[in-house]
């Protein structure tokens, strides 16, 4: 087909293409029209087509993908109505709904399987500071401070390291399991509700040959029995949070030199992220001494730069889970000090050279890719792009401690407005103990310094133009005046002003409502009255709710009629008033009489809603009633009246049932339903007599208390004869 179609492209007839290859000219038509119309022609048509060509879903599928890595992916929902908007502005045919403007569930399913390369997916939550802190100038930023060191040090792969921290917990998330369809979920055991966390510091190099035993941070004040099987040559320390600090990292420094064993002639590159922990005179004076070079990551960038972040915690985590799956099996919980154990089985697993290599090569951190990031990664963080004034976030340590202080205090080697300053031994945690970057032990000129450059920062940032789509991504201008509207008057803008905001004083109020009488010709601008029968069925909450409501429509009424005074002084006058302003002045006028009108009933519906729930026996007639001047009408009274009537005919008319069946009292002859041929034998209509629980004497003739009818009434013949 492809070459019957080719060969007609480039001149060739229809018929003659069915000759040369076989194929049936009325095969070849259709095919040639679905292929003019951008259709897929060359494999098997089997039922209808679809509605879109192929050139308009993959132009659908580029649109959700780059919604997607926009952090604002499409929902089920949301395609269904866009492919119903696309086929609408491109006058396609289609069979879509057009009530709900969206496609079928059925083109849904059928558009996921025909475009593989887009799925339905749960994303994970990505914070604001996450998707604008990654941008091309800090990311930038980071490799050229990253390429110098290389350039200078000539690290290989075996001496650049990552560190960074994770916490694990006594409960455990449950992974998923096999369970029975038709419930929407089932339980699963777990440790406890609320879990203990503890931190764990784990370092890995770009080689993978080298894993530094874990260090685990408990919170406790005593390590004793915590160690139990744990992972060999591990540390074990202690904090009142279980998080870490400049202390704690200090401490992981030196466990870390005592197995890489640096040294000033053998230097090594350690990246982690700028915590205010990672960043103190001690640690670069360590640093300094062993031949160790930091260099931290931009600040919320961890999951696009940190490689234990991308290939190892992920892995390490789900297997822990699993272990503590396993361990429930056979025990009632977990407990810190099984900790240690279970995350030594799974560290094991995990920690394999792949994981390490692709956790740099991921990044572009080793081997050096500085292109690895495309625009398309910096897309979602265009809007917020930091200025040349944010400079550069990322923390080199190497020079003297000359240098180090100095450059502490000016901010040069730490440029991020929230790690200046720190102190080397107070922990830096927010009230819910989660780490913080604020600085410790600030001093006014330090503090003034960091306001000042906040304040740069903020000014840039707000000055920076933006292009028109943002705009329009940001909606209407609550600002901006309407295209066609006007401004009110300064003055009487104002005075209103005050008064939207404070009200009027209770003085000048009551000065203003004295001014205006209700119209004679029309009474309905006063606040309805309550109805005395509803008033005596209404408790007190109820009456003062009502009576404030009343009070406000009050209010609403003396307005209506300062303005219907107005507008009746302009129409006794008309001619005074210039013609170019005649109409429009009165018809602003006989809106805003509109607005309030409309605003006056509603206020007697929100009373009628608030008082008809409690009406037991009069809310039928309630409902229907409708305002005059009593709320629910002036003729309750007799509609009460009325419906009273009606009920008691209505009981009146109700037919008796019949009997259950029917005797005369002097005769033998029953009901239908005893005659032969009815479901229902004689004895069944014979009154019931309870019978003591009491074994029946000799003398009596039957033993068993149902006897026939005929004897029993020679019996008792007195008794029957009134029962019937």
């Amino acid at each position: 087909m492809r070459k019957a179609l080719l060969f007609i492209t480039n001149g060739g007839t229809i018929r003659e293409a069915g000759r040369k290859f076989g194929i049936p000219e009325s095969t070849i038509r259709k095919r040639k029209k679905d292929y003019d119309g951008g259709l897929d022609v060359t494999g098997p048509q089997m039922g209808r087509h679809p509605i879109f060509s192929v050139d308009q879903e993959k132009s659908l599928t580029s649109h959700v993908i780059k919604m997607a890595k926009l952090f604002y992916g499409v929902s089920k929902t949301q395609l269904r109505k866009l492919a119903y908007s696309y086929a609408l502005s491109n006058n396609i045919p289609n069979n879509f709904n057009a009530t709900t403007k969206m496609a079928g569930k059925d083109w849904y399913y059928h558009f996921l399987k025909r475009n593989k390369v887009i799925s339905l997916r749960k994303p994970e939550p990505t914070s604001i500071n996450r998707i604008s802190a990654f941008n091309e100038t800090q990311v930038n930023q980071f490799f050229q401070n990253l390429k110098k060191l290389y350039e200078k040090y000539h690290f290989s792969n075996e001496k650049i390291f990552n560190v960074d921290e994770t916490g694990i917990s006594t409960m455990q998330k449950p992974s998923k399991r096999v369970g029975p369809k038709g419930i929407k979920q089932f339980g699963a055991k777990t440790s406890a509700e609320r879990g203990k966390t503890v931190t764990v510091i784990c370092c890995f190099n770009a080689a993978g040959t080298c894993y530094v035993p874990p260090m685990f941070i408990f919170p406790r004040t005593r390590t004793t029995t915590l160690e139990k099987n744990g992972p060999p040559n591990a540390k074990y320390s202690c904090s009142k949070s279980g998080w870490s600090n400049e202390q704690l990292f200090y401490e992981w420094l030196q466990h870390f030199i005592d197995i890489v064993k640096p040294s000033k002639d053998h230097p090594v590159l350690i990246i982690l992220d700028n915590h205010s922990s990672h960043i103190s005179i001690a640690i670069y004076e360590c640093c300094k001494q062993n031949g160790i070079v930091l260099l931290t990551i931009p600040p919320h960038t961890s999951h696009r730069l940190q490689p234990l972040d991308l290939t190892f915690y992920g892995p390490l985590k789900a297997a822990f889970y699993r272990q503590c799956d396993n361990y429930l099996l056979h025990f009632e919980r977990i407990t810190p000090y099984d900790l240690a154990e279970l995350f030594h089985k799974a560290y094991s697993q995990v920690a394999t050279m792949d994981k390490a290599q692709s956790g740099f090569k991921t990044p572009g951190i080793w081997p050096f890719d500085s292109e690895k990031f495309t625009k398309e990664d910096f897309l979602a963080s265009n809007h917020h792009t930091p200025t040349d004034e944010d400079l550069d976030e990322t923390v080199v340590f190497e020079g003297t401690l000359e240098e180090f202080n100095n450059s502490a205090m000016s901010q040069t080697i730490v440029p991020s407005l929230s790690t200046s300053v720190r102190s080397t031994s107070t922990e830096s945690r927010d009230s819910r103990g989660k780490r913080k970057r604020s600085a410790n032990n600030l001093t006014d000129d330090t503090l003034g310094a960091l306001i000042a450059d906040a304040s740069k920062v903020l000014s840039s940032v707000a000055n920076k133009n933006v292009t028109k789509d943002v705009i329009d991504m940001l909606g209407d201008d609550p600002e901006s005046t309407a295209e066609n509207g006007s401004l009110l008057h300064n003055e009487l803008a104002k005075r209103w002003k005050v008064f939207l905001q404070n009200g009027l004083k209770k003085d000048d109020l009551l000065t203003i409502l004295s001014k205006y009488d209700t119209p004679s010709n029309l009474s309905l601008l006063t606040a309805p009255i309550l109805n005395p029968e509803v008033k005596a069925a209404l408790q007190k909450p109820i009456l003062s709710v009502d009576f404030s409501h009343s009070e406000g429509q009050n209010q609403l009424g003396k307005g209506l009629c300062a303005l219907g005074k107005a507008i009746s002084n302009i129409l006794g006058n008309i001619e005074s008033i210039p013609g170019d302003m005649r109409s429009g002045l009165l018809t602003d006028l006989f809106n805003s009489g509109r607005i309030l009108t409309n605003l006056f009933h509603r206020e007697s519906v929100i009373r009628k809603n608030l008082i008809t729930p409690h009406l037991k026996n009069l809310q039928a007639v309630a409902e229907k009633c409708m305002p005059a001047e009593f709320l629910f009408g002036t003729d309750l009274s007799e509609k009460l009246k009325s419906l009273k009537a009606i009920e008691s005919a209505s009981k009146e008319l109700k037919s008796v049932p019949k009997p259950f069946f029917n005797r005369k009292r002097g005769g033998d002859t029953v009901s239908d339903r005893s005659k032969p041929g009815s479901s229902r034998p004689l004895n069944a209509f014979r009154p019931v007599r309870h019978y003591p629980e009491t074994r029946p004497a000799r003398s009596q003739k039957f033993a068993y208390r149902s006897e026939p009818a005929k004897t029993y009434r020679n019996k008792n013949q007195s008794t029957w004869k009134k029962r019937i």
